[in-house]
């Protein structure tokens, strides 16, 4: 499993054009966020999850939808050779100054101190964080009911 942060504010699928000096800019910047965390980083043929998070201070009006598929597409070729290996997506668009959500309780298990500590120091200096992890998928990460209070 990959996972990295970077601090910015994300491309929307709707406003990136990834030929773009700033589409350039970004897949750099998200590759070397990557290479930072795990420079040993080889792309993969397998099927693969994606997670992305962003953790904001300051709201821009950005969907989880939009946001999660220019970092994949930034990604092709770092983490896998084509984006239909990414069976399952998971984005999150969270502001940090809501009280509705206690980022106090977040699970870090298997999630090395490095990103851990770079995390927690975001979530205090910056507006803009993402969070993105990818890694190996399999049958048991699909879930159907995620309501944990269900029936």
């Amino acid at each position: 499993m990959y996972s990295f942060i970077l601090n910015t504010k994300p491309k929307s699928y709707n406003s990136w054009a990834k030929a773009s000096g700033s589409g350039i800019r970004y897949k750099d910047a998200l590759t070397n966020a990557l290479m930072s965390f795990h420079p040993d980083c080889v792309s993969g043929e397998q099927d693969m999850y994606g997670l992305v998070y962003h953790f904001y201070k300051k709201q821009e009006g950005l969907d989880a939808d939009n946001l999660s598929k220019p970092i994949w597409d930034c990604l092709r070729g770092v983490l896998y050779t084509d984006d239909s290996q990414v069976k399952l997506r998971l984005a999150g668009s969270f502001n940090l100054l809501d009280p509705v959500y206690d980022y106090q309780a977040l699970d870090f298990t298997g999630i090395s101190g490095d990103i851990v500590s770079a995390l927690l120091n975001a979530f205090e200096t910056e507006q803009h964080i993402l969070y993105v992890e990818c890694g190996t998928f399999s049958a048991d990460l699909i879930r159907l009911n995620l309501n944990r209070d269900a029936n």
